[in-house]
């Protein structure tokens, strides 16, 4: 899941999963720093939080957060996110809404698609997060 505060409201994007802060990804036979290249992007997609538009969806029983689709000038940016290889479809939220990006992304090999990763939410699951 991939989360961002606004001000002072934590909003955490529709439709996506990503890679952890502090999770490592491997690529040609290397460690890297997966999770922080993931937060980087973001940083750099919503550098001017005043141009950012966010529409609501309603939360799952357990959520805190608000859960949002972003947009950055019209842009999706979980969209951006997905299509980058930076995240992937949470299909049990998106129903594949981001599914053909995702198939884009790994066919060209984009960010985690360029080598191998453990899937974010299996990843938190065996770390404790």
């Amino acid at each position: 899941m991939l989360a961002f505060v606004l001000g002072r409201q934590e909003i955490r994007l529709w439709g996506i999963d990503a890679v952890e802060l502090h999770q490592f990804c491997d690529k040609s036979g290397e460690e890297y720093p997966c999770g922080r290249h993931a937060r980087e992007f973001l940083v750099r997609l919503i550098d001017d939080p005043t141009k950012l538009e966010y529409e609501e969806k309603p939360r799952s029983g357990k959520e805190t957060r608000t859960v949002a689709r972003c947009f950055i000038e019209g842009e999706d940016v979980a969209g951006l996110m997905v299509q980058s290889g930076w995240a992937i479809d949470y299909s049990y939220f998106s129903h594949g809404f981001y599914k053909k990006a995702e198939e884009e992304a790994r066919a060209a090999g984009k960010g985690l698609w360029a080598g191998t990763f453990q899937i974010p939410r299996e990843w938190r699951k065996n770390n404790k997060y």
